[in-house]
């Protein structure tokens, strides 16, 4: 099992996952990108992004948090 990190940014605002998360299948993702944003406490995410990262910092993906907020509901 991997450890994967789940930094979001919003234009000039970045906010660092410093915990991440140990999941075995891509479909935990979306749920803990999810709980994430309800830490956040935002209704408007649109600019907003998670920037993906494995256990050494190297970049993974991106995911614009409109399109994960539109799949999910």
């Amino acid at each position: 099992m991997a450890r994967y990190y789940f930094h979001l940014r919003a234009g000039e605002t970045y906010v660092a996952d410093m915990e991440g998360a140990e999941l075995e299948k891509s479909s935990e993702c979306a749920l803990h990108l999810m709980r994430m944003l309800d830490r956040v406490g935002s209704s408007d995410y649109r600019g907003w992004s998670f920037e993906i990262t494995d256990e050494t910092g190297e970049f993974l993906d991106s995911i614009r948090v409109e399109d994960l907020v539109g799949a999910v509901h």
